[in-house]
């Protein structure tokens, strides 16, 4: 009823000619039971105290990932190396699909190098995908397929642009494995996220051990590294279960830019490394590219307080009938709207805005999500809030 009348209301204001753009406290008004307010200081949610309401938009350049960059890490390729793989690609794409190595760029076509068993792809404005052996990838079906455990009877596995990654705390532990710790693990992974433009700042690692994935399986029936299956995907006589020597550790980064990180609900902007104690890092993925060294353009934006971008996060949640959510914090950060990318220039448009981080239960289960409020328009801009 509420949101009909919020909908009627602006209507009204269009039809009069007025601006349709109200402020925190007349939205709020029209919620008279006063089911919802703002307040300074609310006990148990951090909300970042700005020393100004002017913070900076910016413009800047798109970068692919390079292949040389990608082939080193990954594949342990030099240069030489990289730039024969590439010829013998571009080889096989004229003689397969008839395509010159100018069309390939043209139309943004996917670079495949391998080395053993060991394989990269790099899709142009898409990003890049890592697998050291190509059963690496079942390890991607289990964090892929977390959200089961809390909506069990849909058995979906989520993509990067569906995963709501911070529902992975509910699904994985921090603790230590028995055969590596978490410290050489990050050892390890942070110096390949820097390289890869990414972010240290709100780096998150989980334990993908046994325990856990089994937990997964036992909903999803997805096979574990000991399963046999044939080319078609299918399991070939019993579907056996992960054990304690396959446990791996799931590290998470972000992209970040003026010493704020570019965030987003869903996995668009994160990096996944997947770091195994013995063999390293098995598998890795990121989506878009890198964002540039390169500030094209900055101008000054006047932006809500984290108290406004609460309320605003709260009245989101009473207009989708979702009254048992506990907020727990409001940060400012960026985000990158698809709509802010240039493809034709290679250049994206960075906006400011208020990470909200909420949590509720679903199946006996608390989640942590976050809802992403524009920093100027106060506007919920998640683009989808899961419950």
């Amino acid at each position: 009823m509420k949101r009909w009348i919020i909908g009627c209301l602006s209507i009204m204001l269009i039809l009069s000619g007025c601006s349709i753009r109200m402020t925190t406290e007349e939205r709020l008004s029209l919620y008279g039971d006063n089911s919802i307010q703002i307040m300074e200081g609310e006990e148990g949610i951090q909300m970042e105290q700005l020393v100004s309401n002017q913070v900076p938009q910016f413009t800047v350049n798109w970068e692919d990932y390079s292949l040389e960059t990608v082939g080193s890490l990954f594949l342990g390729l030099s240069k030489e190396e990289t730039e024969q793989k590439l010829q013998e690609y571009y080889e096989y794409l004229f003689q397969e699909q008839n395509l010159t190595k100018e069309q390939a760029e043209e139309i943004g076509a996917t670079i495949n190098l391998s080395r053993g068993d060991a394989y990269i792809s790099v899709t142009p404005y898409s990003g890049m995908r890592f697998r050291a052996f190509s059963e690496a990838e079942r390890y991607g079906n289990m964090f892929y397929s977390a959200c089961c455990l809390y909506r069990p009877n849909e058995n979906i596995i989520d993509s990067m642009y569906t995963l709501h990654y911070r529902h992975l705390s509910s699904a994985f532990s921090t603790e230590e494995l028995e055969s590596g710790s978490k410290d050489r693990a990050k050892a390890v992974c942070n110096p390949i996220a820097a390289a890869l433009g990414f972010s240290e700042e709100e780096m998150k690692i989980y334990t993908m051990d046994a325990q856990s994935m089994n937990r997964i399986q036992e909903i999803t029936g997805l096979a574990s590294l000991d399963t046999k299956i044939d080319e078609n995907g299918n399991i070939i006589g019993e579907l056996k279960p992960w054990t304690t020597e396959q446990g791996v550790y799931l590290l998470l980064y972000k992209k970040a830019i003026n010493g704020k990180i570019v965030e987003s609900v869903t996995a668009e902007n994160i990096l996944f490394l997947v770091y195994h104690p013995e063999k390293g890092v098995i598998l890795a993925e990121a989506q878009g590219g890198k964002i540039g060294s390169t500030i094209i353009n900055e101008s000054m934006q006047t932006v809500i307080s984290a108290k406004e971008a609460v309320a605003e996060a709260r009245i989101c949640f009473l207009q989708l009938n979702q009254g048992n959510v506990t907020i727990r914090s409001a940060k400012l950060k960026y985000m990158l709207p698809m709509g802010n990318l240039n493809y034709s220039e290679k250049q994206m448009i960075i906006e400011p805005c208020w990470d909200v981080e909420y949590e509720y239960m679903k199946n006996g289960i608390k989640l942590i999500d976050h809802i992403l409020i524009h920093g100027v328009t106060g506007m919920e801009a998640t683009g989808e809030i899961q419950f």
